[in-house]
């Protein structure tokens, strides 16, 4: 594996760590992008004290990040990032109360933007010509459970969607779907944690209204898991596994336990049609082959729920990182 690769990787890993728009933003601006009528000017200041101090810390790391590694990129690509440096920066200067300061900041979060963008496209090039090594690739390990007891749902279906948009993908090289584990027990998951070593873990089945998992038991029956339970588990493969996918029902509280120990989780906040579920996958994965994020895979997701089964179930899967868990 070349170092330009680890380096270029590393750093787009650290900008997608960044920090969003605090919520202060949220509450000083309107939809339309003007002033909050309903704040004091004293809450006005304090608010857009928060922001600015907020970006200016998001734009530092950015320069840091980009610094580190500019060496390792195009002369033209330096060349455009560079002149969105030198505006942020003239803007910065001439800038003569807050609100002009927040209109410089805003430029260096675009400049943040397009440093992602150049380093996710150099990633898609070097994974094109075969710069990847094996241990870079992403092995995703699918388990499912529909026990005897249980509704029956399509996990075949969504096994099979999963592979199909892996197999087109643009980055298909950077993935390998495990063989499925089915009629998944609770001693199943250790053991093909242990064996297979993945860094994506998609669970498919049913989940409780309290927040249970459901596994089957030696005769094929619902044998329930806690969140505790699974989040112990994921605690010991903190280091290996970067993504869990829980797809059932009513999985928002097991997603929650788990992220105490791994970056990103998916779950869901409530009941969700089968359809609407393999919906999710599809798009999910359809946008992780191409090179997105989890982030941006998983609003993907949401967006391939509303084009094949309307809006009312969209926001059913929910996005929980580590440093929200809590």
């Amino acid at each position: 594996m070349s170092t330009r690769y680890e380096e270029i990787k590393r750093a787009l890993i650290e900008l997608n760590h960044m920090p969003g728009r605090p919520k202060e933003y949220y509450e000083l601006f309107t939809p339309d992008g003007e002033i909050n009528p309903d704040l004091t000017p004293d809450e006005i200041n304090k608010k857009m004290t928060i922001v600015v101090d907020s970006w200016v810390e998001c734009v530092k790391i950015a320069y840091q990040i980009y610094a580190s590694i500019s060496y390792l990129l195009d002369d033209s690509v330096k060349k455009q990032l560079d002149a969105r440096i030198e505006q942020t920066d003239r803007m910065v200067i001439q800038s003569v109360d807050r609100v002009s300061q927040l209109c410089a900041l805003e430029s260096g979060l675009r400049f943040i933007h397009e440093l992602e963008e150049v380093l996710r496209e150099e990633i898609a090039k070097m994974s094109q010509r075969g710069d990847i090594s094996e241990n870079d690739k992403i092995t995703i390990l699918f388990l499912a459970a529909n026990p005897d007891d249980s509704t029956r749902i399509r996990l075949d279906r969504e096994f099979r969607e999963i592979n199909e948009q892996l197999a087109l993908a643009r980055q298909r090289e950077r993935f390998e779907l495990a063989l499925p584990q089915l009629a998944l027990r609770s001693r199943d998951i250790t053991k093909a944690l242990l064996d297979i070593k993945p860094q994506i873990v998609h669970f498919s089945g049913h989940g409780t209204s309290q927040g249970e998992l459901c596994f089957e038991d030696e005769s094929g029956q619902i044998h329930l898991v806690q969140p505790e339970a699974l989040a112990a588990l994921f605690k010991q493969f903190t280091r290996q596994v970067k993504c869990v996918v829980l797809n059932a029902c009513y999985a928002k509280n097991q997603a929650r336990a788990i992220a105490e120990h791994i970056d990103y989780v998916i779950g869901v906040d409530k009941r969700i049609s089968d359809k609407a579920a393999i919906a999710f996958s599809l798009g999910f994965y359809m946008a992780l082959g191409a090179g997105k994020t989890i982030e941006e895979a998983f609003e993907f997701g949401r967006i391939q729920i509303m084009l094949q089964n309307g809006v009312s179930e969209h926001l059913a899967p929910v996005l929980i990182k580590k440093d929200q868990s809590q």
